[in-house]
C-alpha cells in the first residue's frame, strides 16, 4: 500500500442555511488542511494506584488558502462567520476506494476564527473550525464539478472549452452535421475532400470520419477521401461529442 498524498485530500464546506439539494462548495486555492482528534485524559490516583482512562473527545478542522475575490466557498465562510452560523465540513479523499466512491469524514462545525494575512505575496486565509460533537465517516458518490475539473482535466482541442481550470465551460453538443455535398466522385488513386461542420455555430466542432468500405475508399481524420478500387463507399461524418448526430456521404470511385 502506498502512503496517501496530501494533495489528494480536499475540504468541502456548506452553510447550514443552504437550500435542500444544494451542492457543497470547494473553497478555492487550498494550500493546507488538517483534521485533529484529541481525547481529554482521565488521570486519577487511588489507594490501589493510578487510574487512566479516556475522557471527552474533541475534533477540529483547520484550513489555509489563498484569498480570491468572489470565490463561492470563501464567500460562504465569511458570511457564516459574520452571521454566527454553523458550517458543514467534509474532508474528502479524491482517490476512489475499492467501491468506486470517495472516502470522507463529515462534521458540523463553528468558525472559531477567520484570519487574513496581508503580506507582500498572496493574501492568505486561515480558519479554525471546531467540530460540534464528533465527525462521522462515510463516502460520497460524486464530487463537485470544480473538484473533478481541477484534479483530472482531459486533453482538449483548441476552442473546445472556455474558462480556467476548475471553471471551464464545454461547448454544447451539436444538433446537426452539415456537409458540402451528399455525394462525391473520385478516381482510383486520387483524392477528394469532404467539407463538414456542426450546427449551430456555437456547438462543439469536433468530427469523426469513417468509411464503411475501406477497400473501396479510405478517409482520414480530416475528411480527405482517397479512391482505392472502383465502386461506392459510404463515409459517415459524426459529431465526436454526440455520435448520434451524423451525416452520410456516398463516394463513387471511378476507374
Amino acid at each position: 500500500m502506498k502512503p496517501l498524498e496530501g494533495q489528494k485530500v480536499v475540504y468541502l464546506v456548506q452553510s447550514t442555511s443552504a437550500a435542500l439539494g444544494a451542492s457543497a462548495l470547494l473553497p478555492g486555492n487550498q494550500t493546507e488542511g488538517s483534521w485533529s482528534q484529541e481525547h481529554d485524559m482521565i488521570d486519577e490516583q487511588t489507594k490501589s494506584g493510578r487510574v487512566v482512562g479516556y475522557g471527552p473527545k474533541s475534533e477540529t478542522f483547520e484550513l489555509s488558502l489563498y484569498a480570491e475575490m468572489g470565490d463561492p466557498g470563501q464567500v460562504a465562510l465569511q458570511d457564516d462567520y459574520d452571521n454566527k452560523r454553523q458550517v458543514k465540513v467534509w474532508r474528502v479523499v479524491t482517490e476512489k476506494n475499492a467501491n468506486n466512491k470517495y472516502d470522507a469524514r463529515f462534521g458540523y462545525t463553528i468558525i472559531e476564527n477567520l484570519e487574513y494575512s496581508d503580506g507582500e505575496g498572496f493574501v492568505e486565509i486561515s480558519t479554525t473550525l471546531p467540530v460540534i460533537g464528533i465527525t462521522k465517516p462515510g463516502t460520497l458518490d460524486t464530487l463537485p464539478a470544480a473538484v473533478i475539473d481541477l484534479l483530472d482535466y482531459a486533453f482538449e482541442q483548441p476552442g473546445q472549452k472556455t474558462g480556467e481550470v476548475g471553471g471551464a465551460v464545454s461547448l454544447p453538443d451539436p444538433t446537426a452535421v452539415a456537409v458540402d455535398s451528399a455525394t462525391k466522385s473520385v478516381a482510383i488513386g486520387s483524392l477528394v475532400d469532404i467539407i463538414a461542420t456542426t450546427l449551430p455555430e456555437a456547438a462543439n466542432k469536433e468530427l469523426t470520419f469513417t468509411s464503411d468500405t475501406p477497400a473501396k475508399a479510405t478517409v482520414n481524420a480530416y475528411g480527405r477521401v482517397i479512391g482505392v478500387t472502383a465502386g461506392t463507399a459510404k463515409i459517415t461524418v459524426a459529431s465526436k461529442s454526440k455520435s448520434t448526430i451524423k451525416k452520410e456521404v456516398t463516394v463513387t470511385v471511378t476507374a
